[in-house]
């Protein structure tokens, strides 16, 4: 539950969020217990801020 709440936090005050390489680039943890990537780099983009 956190991780869908952080989530959601973290694209509302980031909505321009991208990834910071191409994709073939990700490397995937080594395991066959979890799914996820060694490294998720991101380029963090503000929002603009309203009149």
């Amino acid at each position: 539950m956190l991780g869908g709440t952080s989530h959601v936090a973290l694209f509302a005050r980031f909505p321009g969020i991208s990834l910071a390489v191409e994709d073939d680039e990700l490397e995937q943890v080594p395991s066959f217990i979890a799914q996820g990537w060694r490294e998720l780099p991101v380029r963090l983009t503000p929002p603009t801020p309203s009149a």
